[in-house]
């Protein structure tokens, strides 16, 4: 899938997949998932998928494909999806090429291919009525498959002002108590307190829609994932999410994060690798159940961080923490 530079699609404009080689156009066919994924980050076993089967000979109702050809045949497919529909803003979806996908001498794929995509507002960042949100802590996850694997868990501040400036000053969040590393419960959570925890500082912006939805795009930065050994680098991340509400009324981004390239360093020796979007979800945490010192806004920006914190310049502007009450 080709990523625009934004991590997420505009709105209407079409998604790109290309093919190491010529593809039958007769074995692509898609499913589209849009739905809250589980705790592990995986699509619920009872989910339905908002478009069960579509093929590129055939079309279907809210997506359209167009054939990308070149020399030796079909190179690439453009999905369209329907902006005022399935593709509108802010709507995280699932695409997955179904297996069976094969070359024209019949060499079949076994298995399917799942991408993340998200849709953006193209119209930029202002609101004519403030921001509803409730500034708090949020546990934030990512699975990231390939180029290489690795879980992403941040335990984050996250502070929403009524314009829709968005700031989040996290801290790397480890399992405790024999918990699966892709845990999101904070009891089950620490700040990571080793040379190898790192924290993140997030500007971006909440984007309100004519009917009330709210759209989180992100600045881009460099998320660095150092590791006894090797050094992980993402350039260019960026978080696109819907702020929506869970069960019991708190919000609850659902979204994905992209990241422009990848490199790794073992050594003295640097790959990179090609960039990539992965699922995200932000779980908002009750007051008083947080994992302690982790990063804030408006205060101590790294708390239990001593492996990398590196707090950008005139992070957060002057005008967004509250100045100390004088006695």
């Amino acid at each position: 899938m080709v990523l625009p530079e934004e991590g997420a699609f505009n709105a209407g404009d079409p998604v790109s997949l290309e093919f190491s080689e010529a593809i039958d156009p007769a074995t692509f066919e898609v499913r589209v998932w849009q739905t809250q994924l589980d705790e592990e980050l995986e699509i619920p076993e009872d989910a339905e998928p908002v478009i069960a089967s579509c093929k590129l000979s055939d079309g279907c109702e809210g997506l359209t494909f167009a054939a990308v050809e070149g020399d030796g045949g079909t190179m690439g497919v453009e999905l369209t999806f329907d902006p005022e529909g399935i593709g509108r803003p802010g709507v995280p979806l699932i695409l997955e090429v179904l297996s069976g996908l094969s070359d024209p001498d019949g060499h079949e794929t076994g298995v399917s291919l799942y991408y993340n995509i998200q849709f953006r507002d193209p119209n930029g960042r202002f609101n004519d009525e403030p921001v509803p949100f409730e500034d708090g802590v949020f546990i934030f996850s990512s699975v990231i498959d390939k180029p290489i694997p690795a879980v992403l868990t941040l335990i984050s501040d996250v502070k929403v002002l009524e314009d829709g400036r968005f700031y989040l000053a996290g801290g790397e969040g480890d399992e405790i108590n024999g918990a699966p590393k892709t845990t999101v419960d904070p009891e089950n959570l620490i700040v990571d307190p080793t040379e190898f925890g790192w924290a993140a500082h997030i500007a971006g912006f909440v984007k309100l829609t004519d009917d009330g939805r709210r759209l989180l795009e992100t600045d881009p930065i460099d998320i660095r994932l150092p590791t006894e050994g090797i050094d992980v680098v993402l350039g260019g991340t960026r978080l696109n999410a819907e702020i929506v509400k869970d069960a019991n009324g708190n919000d609850f981004f659902e979204g994905s994060l992209s990241f422009e390239q990848l490199s790794v360093t073992i050594g003295s020796r640097t790959t990179m690798q090609e960039g990539g979007s992965e699922t995200l979800v932000g779980y908002w945490v009750p007051p008083g159940t947080a994992p302690a010192n982790h990063p804030l806004v408006c205060g101590d920006q790294c708390g239990a961080i001593i492996g990398l914190c590196e707090v950008p310049e005139n992070f957060p502007p002057d005008d967004v923490c509250e100045p100390a009450v004088e006695e």
